[in-house]
């Protein structure tokens, strides 16, 4: 019976060379990525540990808020600092 996955192919899949494009776009997806899951994380301390906001029906609403703003605001390449805003404010509205 055949293995369909190999170490080995994995292992050599490692030292394949990434295009540069490709290199600058996953470096861009992963850092927004790592931002909105340490604002999300603080959004969770904040709800968990303190009384100054506290999760509810309200930070729902706010997250809905900054899900149709990041969703109606085209990326035009001259807007991208306004869409990350609105994606650390989507994520720490869902930590709370």
């Amino acid at each position: 019976m055949a293995n369909s996955f190999s170490l080995d192919s994995f292992f050599n899949s490692l030292n394949r060379k990434i295009e540069p494009q490709v290199q600058s776009h996953l470096k861009d997806v992963y850092s927004s990525m790592s931002i909105a899951l340490l604002s999300a994380s603080i959004g969770g301390y904040i709800h968990l540990f303190t009384n100054i906001l506290q999760g509810g029906i309200l930070s729902s609403l706010v997250a809905i808020g900054f899900v149709i703003a990041l969703y109606s605001t085209p990326d035009n390449g001259k807007n991208r600092s306004t869409r990350l805003w609105y994606l650390i404010g989507f994520a720490f509205a869902s930590g709370l």
